[in-house]
């Protein structure tokens, strides 16, 4: 078990690197940028969706979240993180009983058992709870561009500036 920021944080994920038999564990950690953890809604951001026609004529969905950088309106897309139909059939799930689900973000840290930081990735997920059921409905989606990324940091961190402006 790892300790990030003085917080066993470990999601108890271990995998093995089969090239070189090198033991890797997942560490999950919190931080400023990070608004959420463990199904709490980050900084207000709702996702979306939209029906689309793709180039085959077929009826698809986009999903996004609208924000604005600079006063200027932004559109962030993001897709699902499998490829092929399974990761949106599981979006149509989420999407089913609201027009909008909740934007989870965590950063995930891969380490070595030596403590050795191997990568780190933020990892977004669209999320929605069932007001019947208190069942969680949670799937891992990408941002479609670097440029998207790019705009949920920056609307982040206005978010903050905002928030530390307002506090003073």
């Amino acid at each position: 078990m790892a300790k990030v920021n003085g917080q066993n944080v470990t999601d108890g994920t271990t995998e093995v690197n089969g090239a070189n038999e090198t033991a890797v564990e997942t560490v999950t950690e919190e931080t400023e940028v990070t608004a959420a953890m463990k199904g709490r809604p980050v900084s207000g951001f709702k996702v979306k969706r939209e029906k689309f026609k793709a180039d085959d004529g077929r009826e698809m969905w986009s999903y996004y979240i609208d924000g604005t950088v600079r006063e200027r309106k932004v559109r962030v897309s993001f897709v699902a993180y499998d490829k092929g139909g399974a990761g949106y059939e599981f979006l149509d799930l989420i999407f089913d009983t609201k027009p909008e689900a909740d934007l989870v973000m965590y950063d995930e840290t891969q380490r070595d058992f030596n403590g050795k930081i191997i990568s780190k990735r933020t990892v977004y997920e669209i999320q929605d709870v069932d007001a019947d059921t208190g069942v969680v409905y949670s799937y891992k989606v990408k941002p479609y561009r670097e440029t998207d990324k790019a705009y949920i940091n920056i609307m982040l961190a206005e978010q903050a500036a905002k928030r530390k402006k307002d506090g003073d």
